[in-house]
């Protein structure tokens, strides 16, 4: 059998003790008043909006405003374990770390945003490095993010270095890899390099430097801005291959090499030297 049904009852708006837009509010007898005096305050209060005309003309100058600011950017060192993190949970924790440690730029700090390897194409190339990389920082007054102060103490989670003047957001010339695979993951890592660089028509060659191998390459390879200099060494921990990169490189490229699904995770990339 189906329980009997009950009718809905109906919602009667008993009204508010602050009134409404054109009428007084009235006691509602919840006793939360201390006294007469706080009771006629709330009932007697009146909510006032503010005219429309000078407001929205205020806010639109606000946010125009806003637009028309210009970052300034910096060169910060990131800690391994932020390698590969979500673009905006980088973004959100550099911005409270940065708030954490600089009160003082609370009402002037707009917008943090990490501007060189969370853009396309690099988000792809580079998909989880640490070390260095540059942040765009949007603030009503820019000259007090470049009065120097940033780098006199540490902040949580990265580094600090200075100002990245003349960078262009997403662009860089040169860089420097440290590449470290672990062996139990990354089988014939050597191999598998050697496997992208032919794959992307790079010419060179390899010479030995006792356990380490070097990259030799003639010019017509420099011209392709993928590789410049670099070597590779087996360890006990894994292969290491420390390169000197132009844009083209990719890393990403390199690591899918390997078959499997995000195997980017388990590198250790460590990004240093950047040129713009």
């Amino acid at each position: 059998t189906q329980p009997p049904s009950i009718p809905p009852t109906r919602g009667e708006d008993s009204g508010y003790c602050l009134g409404e837009r054109d009428l007084p509010g009235r006691c509602l007898g919840c006793g939360a008043c201390l006294d007469e005096e706080q009771r006629r305050a709330i009932t007697h209060h009146h909510i006032r909006q503010p005219e429309r005309g000078p407001y929205m003309a205020q806010l639109r100058e606000i946010v125009a405003r806003k637009r028309r600011l210009q970052p300034a950017y910096f060169l910060l060192r990131l800690d391994p374990w932020l390698a590969g993190v979500w673009p905006e949970f980088l973004n959100a924790f550099v911005f409270k770390e940065l708030l954490t440690r600089y009160p003082e730029l609370v009402d002037n700090l707009l917008a943090v945003r990490e501007s060189l390897f969370t853009l396309r194409p690099n988000d792809r190339r580079f998909p989880s490095v640490s070390g260095e990389t540059v942040f765009s920082l949007k603030a009503w007054d820019i000259d007090l993010l470049e009065t120097g102060f940033f780098p006199q103490s540490p902040v949580s989670g990265f580094e600090i270095i200075g100002p990245a003047e003349g960078f262009t957001p997403g662009a860089f010339t040169r860089l420097h890899l440290d590449v470290h695979l672990p062996a139990d993951i990354f089988p014939e890592p050597q191999a598998r390099l050697e496997q992208y660089l032919r794959g992307a028509y790079l010419r060179y060659s390899l010479r030995r430097e006792g356990a380490r191998y070097r990259f030799d390459l003639p010019r017509k390879a420099l011209k392709k801005k993928i590789l410049f200099d670099g070597f590779l060494e087996t360890q006990e921990s894994g292969f290491l291959a420390s390169l000197d990169v132009g844009h083209k490189f990719d890393l990403g490229a390199f690591l899918r090499t390997f078959g499997g699904e995000n195997l980017f995770r388990h590198a250790r990339v460590r990004v240093s030297g950047i040129r713009w």
